[in-house]
């Protein structure tokens, strides 16, 4: 779906030139434009969350519309795309060791190598928010898991 927002910056500078201000093809546009931008933002808030069963991981929510993770109830700080896919990876499919390769594939990242930083930073915004978090672990050799204890 493209959105009318692409289009937002070029009618308003045609409005801010235009001598005549009820020129209603730019005004329409805009409105448009206006009312695109906020339909996606209300479905951005309401989106739900990604069904992470409690059972399986307590304390864990996720917003696949918004990228958005809380652990505890504290939101993870700024989530990238690459390590969002990569915990969605994990917490499908809990105690599941991945190969650097299998989550190299997960996130579309450039290099293998990638991986270990991906999983190592995304370590390291859970425990800005719980300093004991343990449970994304590594199977010395083989890749990472996600350990429900």
């Amino acid at each position: 779906m493209t959105l009318a927002l692409d289009r937002l910056p070029e009618h308003i500078k045609r409005l801010r030139a235009a001598p005549d201000v009820s020129d209603r093809a730019i005004l329409e546009d805009v409105a448009e434009a206006l009312a695109d931008v906020c339909e996606v933002l209300l479905a951005q808030q309401h989106a739900p969350l990604i069904n992470v069963s409690p059972l399986v991981i307590p304390h864990l929510r996720m917003n696949d519309a918004t990228g958005q993770v809380w652990w505890k109830e504290r939101e993870l700080t700024r989530v990238p795309a690459q390590e969002f896919l990569t915990l969605k990876l994990f917490v499908n499919t809990p105690g599941q060791v991945f190969s650097f390769e299998q989550i190299w594939q997960a996130y579309g990242g450039t290099a293998i190598s990638d991986s270990y930083k991906i999983v190592n930073d995304l370590k390291y915004r859970f425990k800005e928010a719980d300093p004991y978090f343990n449970h994304l672990r590594n199977k010395w050799n083989v890749g990472y898991y996600w350990a429900t204890r």
